[in-house]
């Protein structure tokens, strides 16, 4: 199979390469080969591109890899999901807990889903209007003593 594109699908898709390699290897310490290898592939094809703004070649380590201002343009994204995904995460782990502890785990399990669903959506709302006010300004966690 052949796949044409323009310099700017080409850029397109090598942002969205570097991103989803950043999100699959993150910081594991033996990163997923099959990843590296075809995003290797497709960045090999910089030149044909005219990309060299975006990569370059280390002939030493026969890699391939984007220049530093490529790698900041594409973190500030990451971390734009990093911040959307913690705050949605937090959100609902927040949101299911107190759930449980007004209801009940059994009880909250047993009930059907649109009424499990607005006992953990009264919640949602309270924890999305508190960040939306004041961040996490007013979140605080108390160690219990043992």
């Amino acid at each position: 199979m052949k796949i044409d594109l323009t310099k700017e699908q080409y850029q397109k898709l090598i942002e969205l390469l570097h991103i989803g390699e950043i999100v699959a290897n993150g910081d594991r310490v033996d990163p997923i080969k099959e990843y590296d290898e075809i995003q290797q592939y497709i960045y090999s094809f910089f030149k044909e591109y005219q990309c060299e703004e975006i990569i370059k070649h280390d002939a030493s380590k026969d890699l391939y890899i984007p220049t530093l201002e490529f790698e900041e343009k594409m973190m500030e994204f990451v971390e734009e999901y990093c911040e959307e995904d913690f705050v949605e995460s937090l959100v609902m782990k927040l949101s299911k807990r107190d759930a449980v502890r007004e209801h009940g785990l059994e009880i909250l399990e047993n009930m059907d889903l649109k009424d499990k669903m607005h006992a953990v959506m009264k919640y949602e709302c309270k924890y999305y209007n508190e960040i939306k006010e004041n961040g996490l300004e007013n979140f605080k966690v108390e160690f219990k003593k043992k």
